[in-house]
């Protein structure tokens, strides 16, 4: 039996290469905040609107002050209506006389 052994450049990560001194060489670093990377051995891509990530990300959350919608989309809550936490699955409606405040 044969055994290979290999290194991947592990989700939430970024592969880069570059000639120096005339040899490739790569590196593997985390992608920066508002990227994410899903797969090994990959590029970071930067996340949809409406979502953000922390550094080293393998996807992006859904903002507070939006909602995930029955799609897996990202949405905006609508007028007079807020959502506290990141990922929610609706938005609330404000009491009357109330509106919603951005807070971060």
């Amino acid at each position: 039996n044969t055994v290979t052994f290999s290194c991947d450049c592990p989700a939430g990560n970024a592969v880069a290469g570059d000639f120096v001194d005339g040899i490739w060489v790569t590196s593997c670093s985390a992608c920066s905040a508002g990227t994410f990377s899903l797969i090994p051995n990959s590029w970071c891509q930067n996340c949809p609107i409406g979502t953000s990530s922390q550094a080293g990300a393998t996807s992006c959350d859904c903002s507070a002050g939006s909602f995930i919608d029955a799609f897996g989309n990202c949405m905006q809550c609508g007028p007079n209506e807020y959502s506290s936490t990141v990922n929610s699955q609706s938005c609330s409606s404000c009491p009357l006389g109330f509106v919603p405040v951005n807070s971060s």
